[in-house]
């Protein structure tokens, strides 16, 4: 069945140097129909808590909430064809792994975009273990910055909160999503808000996202001068799974 995360922030992202190790641990706390939820992490030597990086709530839906994309007009709207190099997003200051390497197509329309996502072939073990897989979603949500119109050689946006995701389905391994970008309310130029839908080749609705926001990082002078790539545990566990210690 259906479920919702709701207000989902990103307060720090889990940042590693060469050969550190972290801890992250997640908690869970009863909350009225579902849960709340903190991801925590610290480094291995450290006595104290550590940061907290993200909290949000989830519940399960009773209600049905499946529907059907409008395909073709999508398509009919989106006709400008972006060039995709290397099948992923083009980042000069970030550092993917193959698993990212996932963007097949990307079309343009106005304040709009429809990208056709596609786990490689040898990872498609992966969908076993993770109902939503990193790097597709990370492809889904983050693939059509330019309708902002961020200079993305120049500058670098992080994921700073979701308002609801509505997921009924997990990923499959070939999927398309279709981003808009809220006109009406981006007037900060350090932040930018979308709207996303991702659905599978037959137009059902398997993730709908209201209010993804992105927001300009204050790390990105840092990750230039060190040229190093900004990595959380959660991406790396995706080349290295772990069995995640859950608090409660």
């Amino acid at each position: 069945s259906s479920y919702e995360i709701k207000d989902t922030f990103f307060f720090n992202p889990i940042m590693l140097i060469a050969e550190e190790e972290k801890e992250v641990k997640v908690k869970l706390s009863k909350e009225n129909e579902g849960y709340e939820f903190v991801i925590m992490s610290r480094v291995l030597s450290s006595h104290t808590d550590g940061n907290e990086n993200v909290r949000g709530s989830f519940r399960q839906l009773t209600e049905s909430v499946n529907n059907k994309s409008d395909f073709s007009s999508i398509l009919r709207r989106c006709t400008a064809k972006q060039n995709v190099k290397d099948n992923s997003i083009d980042r000069k200051h970030m550092n993917f792994g193959p698993r990212w390497k996932n963007l097949e197509e990307l079309y343009f329309g106005k304040n709009e975009a429809v990208a056709k996502i596609s786990l490689p072939q040898e990872f498609n073990s992966d969908l076993s273990s993770f109902k939503i897989h990193p790097a597709l979603l990370d492809t889904a949500t983050g693939c059509a910055q330019a309708l902002a119109g961020f200079d993305l050689d120049k500058e670098f946006y992080l994921p700073f909160s979701y308002s609801k995701i509505i997921v009924n389905e997990n990923l499959p391994q070939n999927f398309y999503s279709h981003i808009r970008y809220r006109t009406t309310e981006n007037k900060n130029s350090n932040t930018a808000v979308y709207d996303i839908t991702i659905f599978d080749e037959s137009g059902n609705v398997i993730v709908d996202i209201n209010e993804f926001v992105m927001k300009k990082s204050a790390f990105d002078e840092q990750a230039k001068s060190t040229q190093q790539a900004v990595h959380s545990e959660i991406v790396e566990g995706v080349h290295n799974p772990v069995n995640p210690r859950v608090t409660s």
